[in-house]
């Protein structure tokens, strides 16, 4: 079963950039194990503390293989950071996360916010 917050298609990750105007778009890319999803679970029931200026998204790439290729996704779990800059959405590049360190993901997602 997949994970509510989990983007299902691409288009419906086109209307969720549409969608973003103030907030920081946190998109986890995994491999959708089970191991993954129990980690995912862990970090959406603490993720309440980052803020309400924070959308978490989930994206299988075994689902949708594409999007590993489209958004250079090297290696499983990878956190990306969007936001609005200048009227445009645009991932903070230099701040990507690969790995499960929910304490260094809580204190990026403080010094975005």
């Amino acid at each position: 079963m997949p994970h509510p917050h989990s983007v299902k298609t691409e288009a419906d990750l086109s209307k969720l950039f549409d969608q973003i105007t103030n907030e920081l778009l946190v998109l986890v890319f995994t491999d959708g194990s089970i191991e993954e999803l129990r980690r995912l679970l862990e970090i959406d029931e603490t993720f309440g503390e980052a803020g309400e200026n924070v959308v978490l998204r989930f994206i299988s790439t075994s689902k949708l293989p594409q999007m590993k290729e489209s958004y250079n996704i090297v290696k499983n779990a990878t956190f990306t950071f969007w936001r609005m800059f200048s009227g445009i959405l645009g991932e903070m590049t230099g701040e990507r996360m690969c790995g499960w360190d929910n304490a260094l993901l809580h204190q990026t997602l403080k010094r975005l916010l």
